[in-house]
């Protein structure tokens, strides 16, 4: 369950980062770039933090790592 709503909000970003400009263009594709490089980095290395801290990394961490969380 958790890792079907970490997929959606995943692909939820891209319609709302790259969706809000009007036209396709070269600031859409910066927009998909960012959104997909910041989203997988906070995943890996959240992956890698707790693997290192627990032994192992979890499907949880995973979804934690690109949903920061964690502040409230």
């Amino acid at each position: 369950m958790t890792m079907i709503g970490g997929g959606l909000l995943w692909v939820g970003w891209f319609g709302f980062n790259a969706g809000s400009s009007i036209q396709s263009g070269l600031s859409t594709a910066q927009a998909l770039t960012a959104t997909q490089v910041a989203a997988a980095a906070g995943a890996i290395t959240w992956m890698i933090i707790e693997g290192w801290h627990q032994g192992k990394a979890t499907a949880l961490g995973l979804v934690s790592g690109f949903w920061p969380d964690w502040w409230q």
